[in-house]
């Protein structure tokens, strides 16, 4: 997609646990819930209630209906046939029945969440979705869920089954002049072979609160493409023990704010390779315990902020310093107040360096962060980030001796 910009290199090159307590879907939960417990036992008898245009098409597996109709007396029994009578562009909700400790939606085909309408369960933890998945479009293989612009996705667990099958595509498809899709408390897992992807956006999305992207060794946690920006958010919004945690090799902005968690991830936490000119903004990620960094940078520019980079097995951020590449990890007016080392000794902090920077010509400014002494060491040394230095090091400059660094306003990790 681009040429990298740095020669030699590992970090540069392309390649768990539930949460609780999640609040899912809007005020109307307990009624769907309840109509759906208190429909009638011998539901083959009854003569089902017409459907209304605007009312909530309801999913139950367990419905025994002769005819159903998504209605509360005669739920479907599978969600493709909630999502199929649903029309693009007009707002409907597809709230499907779960059980405490989980029930299982083995779906035979791709599942297509259309613009204005919001796919919902009554809780994460209890509906998975998996099964063999179909055509998505954008996905560039097959998927298991498909959600268009415009479109809400909201409380489920999506299970890898079938080989190279995308978990969650978050495609461009829908009408135009509507909002990104948006993904909320789901979980994608234990996506199967590295031809697809636990969560896709193609063409932007909004991602949290309570995403969570867990246990896909072989491929990216969330793999964005496109030129639409793309949100990530929420305290409980994690990617780990995945490929690489987020890889962003799309041509839109990445925020990630809120608290999201990037680690133990068998490359880097955050990968970002977008062009120059593209800004991206990161504040409160905590990425830790990766095999090569915690952030990647190597194309777009980037700001940090009240982040925790600490205990990766290379180095906790690793940038691109070329020019035309803006690096704003904390200006005198504006501490960065992230931590990229800690003085509780080498175990607990990043191997090698807290930041490295590759080809950086000029002064690096890197104000009011925590390192693992002040004001931090540093180094200027041949070759790339992924080589290894003699010694440890907060600050190492690699492969141009002009540049600098001014690190004020330093604390003590």
């Amino acid at each position: 997609m681009h040429a990298p910009f740095l020669l030699g290199l590992g970090l540069f090159a392309y390649a768990g646990c539930a949460s609780a307590d999640f609040k899912v879907g809007d005020s109307t939960d307990a009624t769907a819930d309840t109509a759906l417990d208190a429909r009638p036992d011998a539901l083959a008898d009854v003569n089902c209630p017409s459907l209304g245009a605007t009312d909530e098409i309801l999913v139950d597996s367990n419905s025994i209906a002769a005819t159903p109709n998504g209605t509360s007396a005669c739920p479907f029994r599978t969600i493709r046939e909630g999502l199929a009578i649903t029309v693009a562009g007009t707002p409907r909700v597809v709230r499907v029945k779960g059980t405490v400790g989980g029930r299982v939606y083995n779906e035979t085909t791709s599942l297509v969440v259309k613009t204005g309408v919001t796919l919902v369960s009554d809780g994460l933890g209890n509906v998975t979705i998996t099964g063999s998945g179909g055509s998505c479009a954008g996905a560039g293989t097959n998927c298991m869920v498909q959600v268009n612009r415009g479109a809400n996705l909201d409380g489920f667990i999506v299970l890898g089954s079938a080989s190279n099958v995308t978990l969650v595509s978050i495609s461009g498809a829908g009408a135009g002049g509507v909002g990104p899709a948006s993904v909320k408390n789901t979980r994608a897992t234990k996506a199967v072979g590295d031809g697809a992807f636990a969560f896709l956006v193609n063409d932007g999305a909004v991602l949290g609160p309570n995403v969570e992207s867990l246990q896909n060794p072989a491929v990216a946690g969330l793999q964005i493409y496109g030129s639409s920006p793309v949100r990530v958010t929420g305290s409980n919004t994690r990617f780990n023990n995945n490929l690489w945690g987020i890889n962003h090799e799309g041509g839109g902005s990445l925020t990630i704010e809120g608290g999201v968690a990037a680690n133990l991830n068998a490359k880097s936490g955050v990968r970002i390779f977008t062009a120059l000119g593209v800004m991206h903004t990161i504040s409160a990620l905590t990425a830790g315990g990766n095999a090569e960094a915690g952030l990647v940078v190597v194309g777009g520019s980037v700001t940090l902020r009240g982040s925790v980079l600490n205990a990766d097995n290379k180095v906790g951020v690793a940038l691109n310093g070329a020019p035309g590449v803006t690096l704003d990890l904390g200006t005198a007016t504006t501490g960065g107040n992230n931590l990229f080392g800690t003085t509780a000794g080498a175990v607990n902090r990043n191997k090698y360096a807290g930041v490295c920077v590759e080809g950086l010509t000029v002064e690096l400014k890197i104000a009011g962060n925590r390192w693992t002494t002040c004001p931090p060491s540093s180094a200027n040394l041949a070759g790339s980030c992924a080589d290894v230095p003699g010694e440890y090091k907060d600050v190492i400059l690699r492969g141009a001796p002009g540049g600098t660094v001014t690190a004020t306003g330093c604390t003590p990790g």
